[in-house]
């Protein structure tokens, strides 16, 4: 088990994660094919990905959590990301929900 002990160093900063809201428009929900081209999509970024629905929380880089958020059409999203890439991941997330 790692544990981290507070720091002292003024130049360190918690991630800022950005968020998005999104709506589910596809008449079947989140099934397979959506969610595996999200957890592509998101692996072709340096960054950490979660969607969450309602208090549900999943890791955008796993096919199963994605699954298992059971999103119906209509159900509202709040993806958000932390990391280098951050904004680029989550436009691109954003962009499979438009098409």
């Amino acid at each position: 088990m790692f544990l981290l002990a507070p720091t002292t160093d003024p130049h360190w900063t918690v991630p800022k994660a950005i968020t998005r809201t999104l709506t589910v428009t596809h008449q079947l929900g989140l099934h397979l094919r959506p969610c595996s081209a999200i957890v592509l999509t998101v692996g072709r970024h340096l960054a950490k990905v979660t969607i969450q629905k309602g208090s549900q929380l999943a890791d955008a880089a796993s096919i199963l959590d994605l699954l298992m958020l059971a999103a119906s059409q209509g159900t509202e999203l709040v993806l958000s990301a932390t990391g280098p890439e951050a904004e680029k991941a989550l436009e691109a997330v954003a962009g499979l929900f438009d098409s």
